[in-house]
């Protein structure tokens, strides 16, 4: 771990972005379509979407202050035995899918569209309660406390207080969805952002993952990983029936429905998979 005081941490895992990436002069690089600019570049992973300890808990103790810097390092360092289960063995372990979901949480908690809806949520006095109520589900006990540090601190250091409670809180949740590995279809490949959980919440906006959710996070060009309730009112999707933890493919109608939620998804930069990025670079936006 970086034992200096300013340590470099990234929204979005290296480790998952050389999933997307390519290898040049012994460098790791990404192709993104940066929205504000309407055009690509090739952007070193190592410099990709960096913040200087955003992440940070408020606490003297520096074992303690970058806790969940550490913990998601931990996270990160086993996705690529994830992803070479799911290659040689075709499917998601129990083990490994509760290894997604901390990874899930954790890339929620990083990113800057949530971060800022997060700390939204937290400036106004007519949602601060219910949040610290949602983040707060499993341990009613510490709502009191939680809403007293939060009104008795900074607005700036509310969020850093709570990015460890959220992103248990995101664990627990999501440990009550199943899982499904989806497989490119065609070779074509799988587009992801600088905010690569897409969360579609089919229209209930009550809760930070409602029960409906249906959430897709690509996991490298080949696979997706798709989470969803089995208790919820919304059955429509037939992806829903699938096989959990096992490899399905896709027809060609509904890889293309997954990955228009994918580009719309919140966020400035797209992605785009190995066999699109020359095809973005000489056309997009001439």
């Amino acid at each position: 771990m970086d034992q200096h005081e300013n340590q470099r941490q990234h929204r979005t895992s290296q480790v998952y972005l050389k999933q997307f990436g390519f290898e040049k002069d012994g460098s790791w690089y990404v192709t993104v379509l940066d929205k504000t600019k309407d055009r690509t570049e090739d952007i070193l992973i190592r410099d990709f979407a960096v913040t200087v300890n955003e992440f940070d808990y408020p606490d003297e103790s520096y074992t303690i202050r970058k806790h969940f810097e550490t913990t998601a390092g931990l996270v990160e360092g086993k996705y690529k035995m994830v992803l070479n289960t799911i290659k040689h063995q075709n499917r998601l372990t129990p083990r490994h899918e509760d290894i997604m979901r901390h990874f899930i949480s954790s890339l929620i908690c990083r990113s800057e569209v949530y971060r800022r809806f997060f700390t939204d949520l937290l400036a106004d006095e007519r949602t601060q309660d219910k949040f610290i109520e949602e983040i707060s589900l499993f341990d009613e006990s510490e709502i009191p406390a939680i809403k007293e540090a939060v009104r008795s601190l900074e607005p700036e250091i509310h969020l850093p207080l709570l990015t460890g409670q959220v992103a248990n809180h995101l664990v627990r949740v999501l440990r009550s969805f199943k899982a499904v590995v989806l497989k490119d279809f065609g070779g074509r490949g799988w587009f992801t952002s600088d905010n690569p959980v897409c969360i579609d919440c089919q229209n209930n906006f009550s809760w930070i993952i409602p029960l409906e959710a249906e959430i897709y996070l690509p996991l490298s060009s080949e696979y997706c990983l798709l989470l969803y309730h089995e208790k919820s009112e919304r059955q429509e999707n037939p992806l829903r029936k699938l096989a959990p933890n096992r490899i399905c493919s896709l027809t060609e109608q509904m890889h293309d429905q997954i990955t228009g939620k994918i580009v719309v998804n919140p966020g400035r930069y797209l992605i785009p998979p190995a066999k699109y990025r020359d095809a973005l670079q000489d056309q997009i936006f001439k």
